[in-house]
């Protein structure tokens, strides 16, 4: 296995980016802000692109573990696997959350349904983050244990 060329992690890694993006653009930038459906939509739809790349990243994850050449996670990694997780999670439900809300009656402009969606996209955004750091470090680690099996060999 090559992982040096994962081109669809690549890919939806930075199409999530550029989703994060247009989300800042949108919300913040020209104005349209979190308590707007405009807003929401945004957030919406960079949860969707996270959510895309978090499932090619839990894929690649699963792939690599199969492998003979890739060395065990320790426990410490494995829990900031997890806490990333359950970051990417409970922020995605807090946006989401934060898109029911009017629907029952509390008022687009209130301070639950920023609230919920500020928290919601800085805790998703950072359980992004963690996990995509997670798969870039298991890539690391199993191209330096292939290489220093080649090392041996040689030797």
């Amino acid at each position: 296995m090559n992982y040096k060329k994962d081109w669809l992690l690549r890919i939806t890694g930075c199409i999530a980016a550029g989703g994060l993006i247009m989300m800042v653009i949108m919300c913040l930038f020209i104005g349209f802000g979190f308590g707007t459906l405009v807003g929401r939509e945004a957030v919406g739809l960079y949860l969707f692109l996270q959510a895309v790349n978090l499932i090619v990243i839990l894929c690649r994850e699963k792939k690599m573990r199969a492998r003979p050449e890739v060395p065990n996670s320790s426990a410490k990694m494995c829990r900031v696997r997890k806490t990333g997780g359950l970051f990417w999670c409970i922020g995605a439900g807090l946006a989401l959350l934060s898109f029911g809300l009017p629907l029952v009656g509390v008022g687009g402009d209130t301070i639950w349904v920023k609230l919920s969606c500020w928290l919601g996209v800085i805790l998703a955004l950072l359980g992004w983050l963690i996990r995509l750091a997670s798969v870039v470090r298991m890539r690391q680690s199993a191209l330096a244990f292939a290489e220093e099996e080649k090392r041996k060999v040689k030797v």
